[in-house]
Parts: structure tokens; C-alpha cells; sequence
């Protein structure tokens, strides 16, 4: 009897196992099913995570440099000019060495004075302007752009043609299919402190004796659009586009130039046209980017 209960619960444990553990065979390889996936996933966060970090730390590098630049430009205040270059080198490692360039004086005009503090990485490049009234500064212009490489950006010329002196960031976007030469502006008040908010334009062209901007738009070569604006004081008025004139090829379905370009109101609007031409206006022909709009050249 005993002997038969041992036997009853060998057949029993036997067949417990049999139906819960793994069947492995011999001679055959084992797959392991790893759920890479998630892995990955994790992996990527974790990249993620540390780059949000470098950036915070970059930015926190950055707001203590701009601190201590106004911080050694206070002490200078009594001055009619001044200007100092410098070198930052973070104790975080990761973070990109800074270049200060501090500018203080009548940068804009004889009758105001002006802070300016440009802090150049080989990633980005960042502006502040400060008015200076009653020995204290007043933030009028802060723009950042990235992917800089290094260089300077900033113009200072009277783009509008209203006898002021104004504030250009001219820059050029590693992305994008196009042509794509960006100029930030700000323009000087008529206080002679002040800026205009920041007007961007895209491969323009500007001639200040007009008070007009000619340009090549944004959009693939020989089938994106020239526009013309013009100042109107701070205010930028649209007075015409230019494009080629193209109908539908019926044997092809593709559209064709006709030879004739139309100059429309808005851009490839073709209900609010001003005209129509057998060449595109002189007037366009010698801005920057002219090649991209014909083609021409990019065979």
C-alpha cells in the first residue's frame, strides 16, 4: 500500500513538470525571445534625459555669463565707450566654450547709448541689446539662433532707409530642401532706444534708397516665386509676387512653362493677377538667389 501512494505521487509530480517546464531537445538551438524594443526605447531615453541636462546646464552657462558681463560693463558706465572680448570655459564637461563679445557706447546713434552683448559657441549665437538710461539697463532686443558655427552674424546698417541705424541677424539654416539665407531685422525706433519686434525675410534683397525688398522665396528652384515688399515706416506692406507662368501638358500631365511669367498680388494666385509678362521685371534680375528662381545653372 505504502509503496503504491509513493508510486501515485512520483506519476503525479512527473507529470506536473512535464506539462510546466520548457521542452528542450538536444542537438537544437534555444531562442531566447529579448524584447529589444524596449531596449531601445530605454536606451533613447536615456539619451534623451542627458541631452535635456546638457542643455539646461548650457543655458544656466550661458544666463551666468550674460550676468557677468553686465556685472563688469556697470563698472565701466562712467565711460563713453567700451568694449571687451573674453573667453568662458565651463566646469561641466559637455558644455561648449563661450566667446564674449561686450559692447558699450553710441553704437546706433550719437544721442543714445547702447549695451550690446553677442556670447558665440560653435552650436549657437545669442544678442542682447540694452538701453542705457539713469545708469541702468533695459533689455530692448534678445534673440538666439543655433547651429551658428562660430560665426558673428550681426549687421548694423539703415536698412529701411529712414536715416536710423538698425539691428540685422543674417544667418544661414543647416536644414531644409531650398535656398535659404534668413535675415532677422530689427529695426531702431524713431526714440533712438527701442527696437522694432524682429521681422524675418528670406533670401531678401534690400534697397533702402526705395524703401523696397526684393527676394527669392522659399521653395524649389525654377518653381518657387520672387516677392517685392516695402517699408511703410516699422510696418512691411506686400505689393506683388512673380512666377512662371505654367499650364498642364496633356500628353506628359505635366505642367510646362508657358514663357511668360505673371505678376499676382499673392503668391501663385492666379485670381488676383496684376499683370502678365513675356521676361521677369529688370528690377529682379541682379538680387541675390536670382539664379535659383531661373534655374539656370543648376543643371
Amino acid at each position: 500500500m505504502k509503496r503504491a501512494l509513493n508510486l501515485f505521487i512520483t506519476l503525479v509530480f512527473s507529470f506536473f513538470f512535464a506539462c510546466h517546464s520548457p521542452e528542450i531537445k538536444s542537438g537544437k538551438n534555444i531562442k531566447i525571445n529579448v524584447d529589444t524594443e524596449s531596449w531601445v526605447d530605454h536606451s533613447r531615453n536615456d539619451l534623451i534625459r542627458k541631452n535635456e541636462r546638457l542643455a539646461e546646464l548650457d543655458s544656466l552657462f550661458r544666463d551666468k555669463v550674460l550676468s557677468e558681463s553686465l556685472f563688469i560693463a556697470k563698472k565701466h558706465l562712467k565711460l563713453k565707450k567700451y568694449k571687451k572680448d573674453f573667453f568662458k570655459v565651463p566646469s561641466d564637461t559637455g558644455i561648449n566654450e563661450l566667446r564674449v563679445n561686450l559692447t558699450m557706447g553710441a553704437i546706433f546713434n550719437r544721442n543714445s547709448k547702447h549695451l550690446m552683448v553677442k556670447i558665440i559657441s560653435s552650436y549657437y549665437f545669442s544678442i542682447n541689446i540694452y538701453s542705457i538710461e539713469n545708469e541702468k539697463f533695459i533689455k530692448v532686443v534678445s534673440d538666439k539662433i543655433d547651429s551658428n558655427d562660430g560665426i558673428d552674424p550681426t549687421e548694423i546698417w539703415d536698412i529701411n532707409g529712414d536715416g536710423l541705424k538698425d539691428l540685422i541677424v543674417h544667418w544661414y539654416p543647416e536644414s531644409g530642401c531650398c535656398l535659404r539665407d534668413v535675415n532677422y531685422v530689427y529695426l531702431l525706433r524713431p526714440n533712438r532706444k527701442s527696437f522694432s519686434l524682429n521681422y524675418e525675410f528670406i533670401n531678401p534683397t534690400f534697397f533702402p534708397q526705395e524703401k523696397i525688398i526684393r527676394g527669392v522665396d522659399y521653395g524649389h528652384a525654377e518653381y518657387t516665386d520672387l516677392y517685392k515688399f516695402r517699408w511703410r515706416g516699422d510696418k512691411v506692406d506686400t505689393l506683388e509676387y512673380v512666377y512662371y507662368e505654367r499650364i498642364e501638358n496633356k500628353k506628359t500631365g505635366m505642367e510646362e512653362k508657358t514663357g511668360r511669367v505673371v505678376i499676382s498680388k499673392k503668391a501663385f494666385d492666379n485670381k488676383e493677377i496684376i499683370a502678365r509678362l513675356n521676361s521677369v521685371p529688370k528690377e529682379f534680375r541682379n538680387i541675390f538667389g536670382y539664379f535659383w528662381f531661373t534655374g539656370k545653372g543648376l543643371e
